[in-house]
């Protein structure tokens, strides 16, 4: 096979890349390392990341018994710690910067060895990517199947957001673990360009879901307009035709209170509410039918069978009977 690169370009390249690749790495594993220290103070979060390290473990035994690949799959591990998520913009940099010029890497030694890569194991991976995908897959549904029981065991979704959203979280992990794995096997070889893209839109994905596991941190008490709220918490709104839909309050900022719709079209998406329109001493009726709509945006009627102490209410559905916020009442 006729070399792409003579000595010294190669060498060139081969520096640019490495440095590439530890930026990648090093970004991605300190953000699962901050991400480990929100998971590990959420109730049910150290039983999920256990089921996600005994299935990456397994996936790296198959791979390495039936097709005779190792990965080296590991958990991501560093010991810095300091490494915020919202600097992902440096990562995506780090990614983009494939096509740089040689001059800002390391000047190459002329008189240096070429390092080799294992062209043996590009071969394997490029040839056995189906068989690859499909034992990922298999043992990435049955750690869904363990997580989602831990999720049931510890309130189900409604009850337990941050625990849905850290299984999201090790859904994506599963992938970005390979990915940076056969990033390290591939080196120079074009192949690595498409991995980067990869991981590129892997990280948004991580960066997004962050900000959905931090948006559902503990509540704290806030006050704006001389009336004083709960973040975190659903309220109903009176909207400007008069209808009612429930938001919850993220922060005041500079005197504005900032706030998500929890449903429609513009979910999750921080806005400038009212505060004279917040219905903050809504009290439903007991045995009255209200509108419900849940995490995955389904329009149910409800009950009210009782009002409880903690700001919540009893509620009966066609199929169950639950307890949610009071607010979360339309």
């Amino acid at each position: 096979m006729k070399n792409l690169y003579n000595k010294s370009e190669f060498l060139a390249n081969r520096s640019q890349n490495e440095i590439l690749n530890e930026n990648i790495f090093s970004f991605l594993g300190n953000a699962f390392n901050k991400l480990k220290t929100l998971i590990n103070k959420i109730k049910g979060g150290k039983e999920v990341s256990a089921i996600y390290t005994k299935y990456i473990d397994k996936i790296q035994t198959e791979l390495k018994n039936k097709l005779q690949i190792d990965l080296q799959l590991q958990t991501q591990t560093p010991k810095n710690e300091n490494l915020k998520l919202n600097e992902a913009e440096a990562a995506a940099a780090a990614i983009n910067e494939i096509t740089a010029t040689n001059a800002a890497a390391p000047k190459p030694d002329a008189n240096a060895a070429a390092p080799k890569p294992d062209n043996n194991q590009i071969e394997k991976l490029k040839k056995s990517q189906a068989l690859i995908q499909k034992i990922i897959e298999s043992n990435k549904n049955l750690a869904i199947k363990e997580m989602d029981a831990v999720l049931v065991k510890m309130g189900g979704k409604e009850k337990n957001i941050q625990l849905a959203t850290i299984i999201d979280i090790k859904k994506e992990q599963f992938n970005i673990d390979v990915l940076t794995a056969e990033l390290k096997i591939y080196g120079d070889d074009p192949k690595a360009k498409e991995i980067t893209a990869q991981l590129k839109d892997a990280n948004k994905k991580i960066q997004q879901l962050n900000k959905n596991l931090e948006k559902g941190k503990i509540s704290n008490e806030i006050e704006v307009g001389g009336k004083k709220f709960k973040t975190l918490v659903p309220y109903r709104y009176k909207k400007k035709d008069g209808s009612i839909q429930t938001i919850k309050i993220i922060k005041v900022d500079k005197g504005q209170l900032k706030a998500v719709y929890t449903y429609g079209e513009s979910k999750n998406k921080e806005q400038i509410f009212d505060p004279n329109n917040v219905e903050i001493d809504f009290k439903p009726e007991v045995d009255k039918e209200y509108r419900y709509i849940n995490n995955d945006g389904e329009d149910i009627k409800v009950k009210v069978l009782k009002e409880l102490d903690n700001e919540k209410v009893q509620v009966q559905s066609p199929n169950s009977r639950f307890v949610i916020a009071k607010g979360s009442l339309i």
